[in-house]
């Protein structure tokens, strides 16, 4: 559908005493298309399930002419007790429309129906009229058996009272049928697909992380019991990486880990560690990072991007950023 370049959401005072009654409803217009669609955005007054509904739409132009007449019908689809609902289809209007009125014909509740102020059972079936109604009533007349003229002339005047109108003024008033399209309703079940994937995927991937002392952890290697920091969530700035963290090893920090924080120091406390690419990025606060010689730490060059501590790691080994790179 062509973009739209001018929108216009309007409120609606409905009538009193309406079993659905119309809120309010939005015009789209696409002025370089000549095209014009509204949603309406209705409330189910009563407290039983809507299963469908019939209404009139007049369409009025900037003078408060009648321009287009349009009766819609939503029969597949259903709207909770005394709720308000937005039936999900578009409905073209004429393009010199300027304001709406609406009418309720026929509503379809879970154990009555109203009709034009008459309430009935629940056995109302909603049926199209206009040129499917004229198309079925023709392949009824095709099987019948004949009758005699004077019979077929007392039942015209009832038929085209019921189904005339609509077919005599189809240029000025039409008949449409709201419905839900099913191209989106395959797009809805691909995306559907594509959410279970992705959850699926992150699920598997989140399993192996949490966080424990402020630290937010990964599992690596095969013991189960080795950890490595990906994040940092306590507010202590005077920061301390132990051994061990719980009953897991930490013998890693990820890109990333501390990136941002606000940390005035580091102190490493364990026996190996190696220090990835930006794990400490944009620390403008960090002012030192010290180990003792037990600690054996391989870092990157750029481990410390757009900061500069003092380092005292007297057992360091440093490599080349690009090392780092090409192990992506």
């Amino acid at each position: 559908m062509s973009s739209f370049n001018n929108i216009r959401k309007i409120k609606y005072t409905p009538t009193n005493g309406e079993v659905v009654s119309l809120n309010e409803y939005i015009l789209f217009e696409d002025e370089r298309a000549e095209e014009k669609y509204a949603v309406f955005k209705f409330i189910n007054n009563v407290n039983q399930q809507l299963l469908g509904f019939e209404f009139e739409v007049n369409e009025y132009n900037s003078d408060g002419e009648l321009v287009e007449k349009t009766v819609v019908i939503y029969n597949k689809f259903s709207a909770k007790a005394q709720q308000a609902f937005v039936p999900k289809a578009k409905l073209k209007i004429n393009y010199a429309c300027h304001t709406l009125s609406v009418k309720l014909r026929k509503a379809a509740f879970d154990r009555f129906i109203w009709n034009d102020g008459e309430y009935t059972d629940n056995s109302y079936k909603f049926t199209h009229y206009a040129a499917d109604e004229k198309t079925e009533q023709e392949k009824r007349r095709k099987y019948q058996k004949p009758v005699k003229e004077k019979k077929k002339r007392e039942e015209a005047p009832e038929k085209e009272k019921i189904y005339e109108p609509y077919v005599e003024i189809k240029d000025k008033m039409r008949k449409n049928i709201a419905k839900f399209p099913v191209v989106f309703s395959v797009f809805i079940c691909i995306a559907v697909v594509a959410y279970i994937a992705v959850s699926l995927f992150l699920f598997a991937k989140k399993s192996n992380s949490f966080t424990l002392e402020g630290f937010d952890l990964r599992i690596i290697g095969n013991s189960g019991t080795e950890v490595s920091v990906y994040g940092y969530e306590s507010e202590e700035k005077a920061l301390i990486i132990p051994e061990k963290i719980g009953d897991y090893r930490v013998t890693k920090i990820e890109t990333g880990a501390f990136k941002n924080t606000d940390i005035v120091s580091v102190t490493l406390e364990m026996p190996y560690i190696l220090i990835e690419s930006g794990a400490f990025e944009n620390c403008g606060k960090l002012k030192t990072v010290s180990a003792t010689y037990a600690t054996k730490v391989v870092m990157y060059e750029n481990s410390f991007i757009n900061c500069k501590p003092y380092i005292n790691l007297p057992n360091c080994e440093i490599y080349p950023a690009e090392d780092a790179e090409n192990q992506k």
